[in-house]
């Protein structure tokens, strides 16, 4: 019954619980992962700047933002958000530009790779994957700490795009709160060092948990050798790529692509990081809830049998047998009462 109870809070609270094992679990949580982008950012880049290489690509301003157009359509990542939009308004190009492509797939934590009809193969995505870091121009706006983006035409550089995005207003203050609870955090990003760092400063990470060019499987690598030392761990996940992470709670914020909603365990619906306090408090309250309404069920059933056995008859007290239905309001009440209680303290809240 409390877990009925705490799943109405939670979801009045803009939590909601894909298991009961989740609420269980979140009491115990010693160690809080997040990412960057999407999670204690807004999610909502903006475009800084823009190069076009024109004149060594023998392309026009035109197509080189249609190129990028294709190559950033139909993707719900932030950075794709931004650079669709930013093209939209500078050049007119919108999300339903027309591309004749015949491959298109996803590189998790890299970007897209394109394959047209004639073959040409478009790209855009991390400098690093394109291994144009080294670029004068990237280079500048990674020591800028810049999310960078670029876009490759067999393997020729067309465009490169630096955004920036703001913190959430709210993670600090989250942040502290979780240190205040003796949760350790930590900070993996696929973003670039500097960018990473200058957020991990902002909100105070200890240096020695802030890790970026992390992809999906060295962030689930990550976090499986942290709870081979710690008790529990808990991720946040960015809106996009989850990285496939054995049964510990994951969490997605609102704005979650339908595959980091499947993998999430808990969805914080209410757009915030304070939905994560909210998920840990309702955790240790229903938690203590669960642990007295067992307490009382042994303690009753132990002198139920011993009062049924006649184990205080020679001391005088006997329960008739016509009590027998008050006995079990006895038995119940108390379980419904501390499950109610539950909700009254998230009201109070």
């Amino acid at each position: 019954m409390v877990l009925t109870v705490a799943s109405t809070v939670g979801t009045k609270k803009g939590v909601l619980f894909k298991a009961g094992a989740a609420l269980e679990t979140g009491c115990k949580i010693t160690d809080v992962v997040f990412d960057k982008t999407g999670t204690l950012t807004s999610g909502e880049l903006a475009v800084l700047c823009e190069t076009l290489f024109c004149e060594e690509s023998g392309q026009t301003c035109q197509e080189i933002s249609r190129i990028a157009a294709t190559v950033t359509r139909g993707n719900r990542h932030p950075v794709s958000l931004a650079i669709t939009q930013y093209v939209a308004s500078n050049y007119g190009q919108t999300n339903n530009t027309p591309s004749p492509e015949v491959d298109s797939k996803i590189i998790i934590g890299k970007g897209v790779e394109i394959t047209t009809e004639k073959g040409t193969t478009l790209k855009g995505g991390s400098p690093s994957w394109l291994g144009v870091e080294t670029h004068p121009k990237v280079k500048e706006l990674l020591d800028a700490s810049l999310t960078t983006f670029c876009v490759a035409r067999n393997d020729t550089l067309l465009a490169v795009y630096g955004l920036t995005s703001t913190i959430r207003p709210e993670a600090a203050a989250v942040l502290q709160k979780l240190h205040s609870k003796r949760i350790t955090t930590h900070l993996l990003s696929g973003d670039n060092p500097l960018a990473v760092r200058a957020v991990a400063a902002f909100l105070n990470f200890n240096t020695a948990n802030v890790h970026s060019l992390c992809q999906p499987d060295s962030k689930a690598a990550y976090i499986r050798d942290l709870q081979t030392t710690s008790m529990s761990s808990s991720s946040a996940t960015e809106p996009t790529t989850p990285p496939p992470l054995p049964s510990r709670p994951r969490h997605c914020m609102t704005n979650a692509t339908d595959i980091a909603a499947d993998a999430a365990d808990v969805g914080i619906l209410c757009g915030s990081l304070d939905g994560l306090l909210a998920f840990l408090d309702l955790s240790q309250q229903a938690t203590r809830r669960i642990q007295l309404n067992i307490a009382w069920a042994v303690l009753y059933n132990v002198f139920a049998v011993l009062f049924a056995a006649g184990a205080f008859e020679a001391a005088g007290f006997r329960i008739e047998p016509s009590y027998a239905g008050a006995g079990e309001i006895v038995s119940l009440l108390p379980v419904v009462l501390v499950s109610l209680s539950l909700s009254l303290w998230g009201r109070r809240r």
